[in-house]
């Protein structure tokens, strides 16, 4: 295996941790009683709707990067490593707000 399609499966697998840790946070502050900043999931997401919309927003982001990284050339194959890396660090600032901003439950 090519040393980018180690890096490309790296990226996969801090995405998907990323968007789990996420998750986590956003339904465990849902079910706290605190809104969501997403219009995608709405106010208050459950888990089904979480999985629904972040899973194919990842499993199009991967298809994609994907695609670029079979391209021979290197500009291409960066976007794909860059639109990972936009997902990923977008998830991990969802997490990391969701752990900051809220003390707890709301009642």
């Amino acid at each position: 295996m090519p040393p980018s399609h180690k890096l490309f499966l790296t990226e996969v697998g801090a995405l998907t941790a990323a968007n789990a840790v996420d998750g986590y946070t956003t339904l465990r502050d849902s079910n706290w009683g605190y809104a969501e900043e997403s219009f995608a999931l709405g106010k208050r997401p459950g888990g089904a709707r979480y999985i629904g919309v972040e899973g194919t927003i990842e499993a199009v982001t991967l298809f994609g990067a994907w695609e670029l990284e079979r391209s021979r050339h290197k500009p291409l194959r960066l976007g794909g490593h860059y639109l990972m890396f936009l997902e990923t660090s977008a998830h991990l600032g969802g997490a990391i707000h969701n752990f900051r901003a809220v003390n707890g439950p709301l009642h």
